[in-house]
């Protein structure tokens, strides 16, 4: 999992606590982030008792701000990069 400002993302480890039909929850230092798979496709951050509802993006749609404008994979040394 990365996160961080854009542009300036940090990896961070992640441990799969939880992988049912319903969703997953991964634990890192920081929190735990919680994904439901099934109807609703919500996904929320939980920091101590501080629970934050994450907006679940398109991956097609978002795929210059995944790519680009993060900041995590750099320049895929493709032509379109520099576009």
């Amino acid at each position: 999992m990365f996160v961080g400002q854009k542009g300036a993302m940090k990896e961070t480890a992640m441990t799969n606590i939880v992988a049912d039909s319903a969703g997953e929850i991964f634990a890192t230092r920081s929190g735990d982030l919680k994904i439901i798979t099934g109807t609703d496709h919500t996904a929320s951050w939980k920091k101590g008792e501080t629970k934050v509802a994450l907006t679940v993006l398109e991956l097609f749609q978002n795929r210059y701000l995944i790519y680009r404008d993060l900041g995590i994979y750099g320049t895929l040394g493709i032509v379109c990069d520099d576009q």
